[in-house]
């Protein structure tokens, strides 16, 4: 089997601002992303190409509060 997708990314801090998020969104994130593995791996040979649109995106980084962990934040 391939390698196993891990939507949980920790990062280095740019000095950019990222907003602070409870450690309950480590576990939403695992969620999201494995959802979203699932979806692509399963429907991969139906379309040419997939795109994903995020409405709600953010600054793509988010800071463990009470921490010194940063995270991409995955799709």
């Amino acid at each position: 089997m391939g390698i196993k997708f891990n939507p949980i990314i920790p990062v280095n801090d740019d000095g950019l601002p990222c907003p602070e998020v409870g450690a309950w969104a480590q576990q939403k994130y695992k969620l999201i992303g494995t959802y979203c593995d699932v979806f692509t791996t399963s429907m991969r040979s139906r379309w040419d190409s997939l795109v994903y649109l995020d409405l709600f995106a953010g600054s793509g980084y988010a800071k463990i509060r009470n921490s010194s962990k940063i995270l991409l934040v995955l799709p």
